[in-house]
């Protein structure tokens, strides 16, 4: 093929396209494609992916909550295997993203400032590469924008509906990409610039903590002893 050959380097398959330079990832797409098509075709329990590259065993592997293949499966079962359903996918949950990123420039910023900062994102190379990758970084993406939303709007007014909102869409993002954690610095600096320091002494700031943390944490201890049982 003229346009691009595939090479192997240790774990990492990359596209190189000679043309232009450009170097694409793809091994990670592979990856999740697989674990939604071993989902549908082998066995839907959420706390067991599975990868093609397996050799003779049962191809468990540890990994990020596989929510995202997880959802892609079932509708591979409802409407047969078609790529194009996980793009779909993740182009769905990119333009949800984009809608909130467009709700908090307009919470912080005057209204033609929040349409440049929303242009900004919606054009920006990573939001366009990600836009319909089969990856979970649309999702983590969804839940991190939506957690700075729903964090500034409870510190703004006190609500536990934000509160609640806040604290589903951090333990979501941590949940789809655990280096999506960092957020916690971001709501930090948000809690202190709203209330100073005194706010830390809210034991709601600590629960909020070890809540939206919890749910990563032992997701990924169920699939490191899953893994040790069953491989």
């Amino acid at each position: 093929d003229l346009h691009s050959f595939p090479t192997r380097r240790s774990s990492d398959l990359h596209i190189v396209v000679p043309f232009n330079g450009s170097v694409v990832d793809a091994w990670r797409e592979c990856d999740v494609a697989g674990m939604a098509r071993n989902f549908a075709r082998e066995d839907m329990n959420i706390l067991a992916p599975r990868i093609d590259w397996r050799g003779d065993g049962p191809g468990l592997v540890e990994s990020e909550f596989p929510v995202f293949p997880w959802f892609v499966a079932v509708l591979y079962r409802v409407f047969g295997q078609h790529d194009i359903l996980g793009r779909l996918v993740a182009w769905a949950i990119s333009l949800g993203g984009l809608a909130v990123a467009f709700a908090l420039a307009r919470r912080l910023l005057p209204q033609r400032a929040a349409l440049i900062a929303a242009g900004f994102v919606a054009l920006s190379p990573l939001a366009i590469r990600l836009g319909t990758a089969m990856q979970p970084d649309g999702l983590m993406w969804l839940g991190y924008v939506g957690s700075a939303y729903a964090f500034i709007r409870w510190l703004d007014e006190g609500s536990w509906r934000w509160y609640l909102a806040a604290l589903v869409a951090t333990a979501v993002a941590i949940l789809a990409k655990a280096s999506a954690a960092h957020i916690g610095f971001l709501l930090l600096a948000l809690l202190l610039d709203r209330r100073g320091l005194p706010a830390l002494r809210d034991v709601r700031v600590w629960a909020f903590a070890a809540a939206a943390l919890l749910p990563g944490i032992l997701y990924m201890e169920i699939g490191r002893a899953s893994c040790r049982e069953r491989v």
